[in-house]
């Protein structure tokens, strides 16, 4: 499960639960409400608008290509520094 806080919204307060499907099913026996604003139609466009970026700008590819080069450097790194003798905490 992840919560996404009040920045989720691009400036509108809003947060959203992700989650499998399994443990939204869970959500439909309560409670209820468990939000500030209870799905007001402004903060649901905010909402979909925000989705919509996402989708449209691909940030969810974007931030897969950043990991694998984060992962690439990480490597890099460690192979240099154990060259070096450093210490260092290989995960």
């Amino acid at each position: 499960m992840c919560l996404e806080g009040k920045p989720f919204g691009n400036g509108m307060p809003l947060a959203a639960v992700v989650c499998r499907e399994s443990i939204a099913e869970s959500f439909a026996a309560g409670p209820e409400y468990f939000n500030t604003f209870g799905g007001n139609p402004v903060s649901c466009a905010a909402g979909l608008a925000v989705l919509e970026e996402i989708e449209a700008k691909n940030l969810r590819g974007n931030a897969m290509l950043v990991l694998k080069r984060q992962a690439c450097m990480k490597a890099l790194l460690s192979e240099i520094l154990v060259g070096w003798g450093l210490l260092y905490e290989k995960t």
